[in-house]
Parts: C-alpha cells; structure tokens; sequence
C-alpha cells in the first residue's frame, strides 16, 4: 500500500507524520506550474511516480520504511528553468520548492518536485542536487517517474555517476572516485 498523505496549507499539516516519530524516509512531492483545476492531474503524477519508486530495488524491499506525502499549490516555482540550465536558477527552484513544503508543515528528509510540462513529450530531463534535501526535478510526462527515481537516487545516495572530476583512467585500487572505483 502506498503511504501517502496530502497535505493542504491547513490545520491537517499538523497530522503530518514526522520523522523522528516514525523512524522512516520522509519525501514530499511538490508541484511546479499546475493551475488551481489540475489539482486531480497533480495527484495522478504523484501517485504513478511513488508507484515507479516502489517497483525498484532497493526502495521495493524497503517500502514500509518510507512515507510519501504531497503538496499541491499553484505557484510558479521556475523549476523548469533549473532543467533547463542547471545552477543558473537552482537557487530559485530550491528555496522556493522548500518554502512550500516547509508552509505545508511536517517534517521532511528529501523533496520531489514535478514540473507539470507537455504529459504527451517524451522528454525525460531531470536534475537534482547531491547530498541536499531539496531537490529531485523532472517533468510530469511520459518520461518523468522513471526519472524521478534516477534523480532520487542522486540525492539519497549522493550519487555522482553522470560527473566526470577526471580526465583520465585511475588505476583500480579499490578506492571511490565520485561513488565509482578507480
């Protein structure tokens, strides 16, 4: 069963589960650019990426150790703009998208935003920031759960797997590089 609580700018944050009472991974979902009537969409987004989440080792064998919980607002976040071009509006999209789910109330350990772009595109673009809580983007299309798992992946595990910090082969001495050997 999916563990999902909706919470709205109201007294019902208040019965949000809160980490340290549960002892399980807190991710709240977010949404960048829904209009007030999309509210149904968003949901639906929220409830196929959490599916897509819990279909994959190691989050399926753990599911009972992680609460999803979702925010819906209709403010304009620029997080598209973070997509697009990476650090240039990542200040931005960070301290707004945390803005909105701190309002919501309860506590959080890790923050997905869906940007609500073209559903019919194909494009599966994504961003996050390693080793933040704040957070995994992606668009809500075709594309995106799968991508929001790849980019949770970056801020769960730290995960640097797409950077190069060399230019050339290491030896193998058994010592990580950016979460890969070298």
């Amino acid at each position: 069963s999916l563990h999902i609580i909706n919470l709205k700018n109201s007294a019902t944050a208040a019965l949000a589960p809160v980490l340290g009472a549960t002892g399980k991974l807190e991710i709240v979902l977010t949404g960048d650019q829904y209009a007030k009537d999309e509210e149904a969409l968003f949901d639906s987004n929220v409830n196929s990426f959490i599916r897509k989440f819990l279909s994959i080792q190691p989050f399926k064998s753990r599911e009972s150790q992680i609460n999803f919980r979702s925010v819906f607002h209709t403010s304009v976040l620029g997080c598209d703009r973070f997509i697009q071009k990476g650090s240039d509006d990542t200040f931005n999209c960070l301290v707004e998208a945390s803005k909105i789910v701190n309002t919501a109330g309860g506590s959080y350990d890790k923050i997905g935003v869906i940007v609500n772009n073209d559903p019919s595109s194909s494009e599966a673009n994504g961003r996050a920031m390693p080793g933040s809580d704040c957070c995994a983007v992606q668009y809500n299309n075709q594309g995106g759960p799968l991508t929001f798992v790849h980019e949770m992946g970056h801020l769960l595990g730290d995960l640097w797997d797409e950077y190069n910090s060399v230019t050339t082969d290491g030896p193998i001495d058994n010592s990580t590089s950016d979460n890969c050997y070298a």
